[in-house]
């Protein structure tokens, strides 16, 4: 077979059709059999591998496989594997140089929205790596210079001023309003101390700001907490971009601490249904006030 060069390989990876990693792909699993996946093969030798792993199991299938396609798809000049999520690109790269060895057919691949390949020069999972590693700068650096990045950088730009203009009226809008923890200002206190580097002073600023906003709308509105207020709200005290696992760090410490934890957690508890049920939510309030009871005794005791 003719060897394809590392830019021929190049222009194949950065031309792929992405349709095609779903519109052909095959499983190995157990109870799959060569022929079985050969079937599911169009024009271009899409592969799809359930997880890197099975790569190592599945030895025997996928050297079948790569005579099968030496000897009856004889116009192939190389396969198209994808990655399986999540996989590092490391573990991709074994995976990689693996098929291409096995099969002895160069592959080509977008990890990451990378184009990347495996010619005679890739030999592991380090080399895949830095060749995706290089590519990916090599293409972000060339996108720098492009009319595009030029305007997403003024749309971004235009973004932050608008947040940044939208932080202040909120900020001003609460900035008399200061947060209710009644029965746990001592608890509330520790734990915004007890902040010791951004990201946790910036979900211990969330917090702060979510309930005073709360508050806010309650006064305004006359009512008690409702679903519109805390989910509106939410969104709106967010001035960091909070991840996932932050805003949960956040939420948890207003259950415990807030003076209506309880029913926050009993409005959130549908859309964050791995977040603590209200009835335990209630528990650690409990056990908070307790734990009072204990140190106001001793305190006593020591006077």
């Amino acid at each position: 077979m003719e060897k394809m060069t590392d830019e021929q390989l190049r222009k194949i990876a950065e031309n792929l059709d992405i349709s095609v990693f779903n519109r052909v792909y095959d499983k190995h699993s157990e109870d799959k059999t060569v022929n079985e996946a050969i079937a599911k093969l169009n024009a271009f030798g899409a592969l799809h591998f359930e997880d890197n792993y099975s790569l190592y199991k599945h030895t025997d299938r996928v050297a079948s496989l790569g005579d099968y396609i030496h000897t009856q798809l004889s116009t192939d000049k190389y396969l198209v594997l994808t990655p399986w999520v999540p996989s590092d690109v490391y573990t991709f790269g074994e995976s990689a140089v693996f098929i291409a060895k096995t099969t002895q057919m160069p592959v080509v691949t977008i990890f990451n929205d990378t184009p990347v390949w495996v010619s005679d020069k890739i030999k592991s999972g380090k080399d895949f790596y830095d060749l995706w590693k290089s590519e990916e700068t090599r293409r972000y650096e060339e996108y720098k210079k492009s009319p595009a990045y030029a305007k997403a950088q003024a749309a971004q730009e235009k973004a932050e001023r608008i947040r940044q203009a939208e932080n202040a009226l909120v900020d001003a809008k609460i900035s008399d309003i200061k947060i209710n923890v009644a029965g746990f200002e001592q608890e509330w206190d520790e734990c915004c101390k007890s902040a010791p580097d951004a990201y946790c002073k910036g979900v211990v600023e969330y917090m702060d700001r979510w309930a005073r906003l709360m508050q806010y709308e309650m006064d305004k509105q006359g009512t008690g907490l409702t679903k519109k207020i805390v989910f509106e709200t939410e969104d709106l005290a967010d001035n960091h971009g909070m991840s996932g696992y932050s805003a949960s760090m956040a939420r948890n410490r207003l259950y415990r601490y807030w003076y209506l934890g309880v029913e926050l957690a009993e409005i959130c508890k549908e859309k964050y249904e791995e977040d603590p049920t209200p009835k335990k939510v209630q528990g650690w309030r409990n056990e908070l006030k307790i734990q009072q009871e204990q140190r106001n005794r001793q305190a006593g005791l020591e006077r």
